[in-house]
């Protein structure tokens, strides 16, 4: 797991704060989710991502936290919207849909 330094966690725990002040229009208990799901991965995903990137732990730290989430709402739209799904495996295989 290695060393994390208190910094990691300041800025860890100030982006998750961010997070959460975001999804304002979101029920508590959503925010609190949405909030924790965010530092989780940033405390997860933080030290192996800026290891292989080379960059700062801290920096991807936030960016993970921060961004995370978004990421996380756009795939599970994605999945979520079967037309969508559809459509995207139609124009991939060529196939002609039953509306043809």
């Amino acid at each position: 797991m290695g060393y994390r330094s208190v910094e990691f966690y300041i800025a860890l725990i100030a982006a998750a704060l961010f997070v959460y002040e975001t999804n304002k229009e979101k029920t508590f208990r959503s925010r609190f989710l949405i909030t924790l799901t965010s530092a989780g991965l940033g405390f997860s995903v933080a030290p192996e991502l800026s290891h292989w990137v080379g960059g700062s732990l801290v920096i991807t730290g936030i960016l993970v936290t921060a961004l995370g989430f978004l990421a996380l709402e756009v795939a599970s739209a994605i999945v979520s919207d079967r037309n969508f799904i559809k459509e995207l495996v139609k124009n991939r295989f060529g196939g002609k849909g039953p509306t043809q």
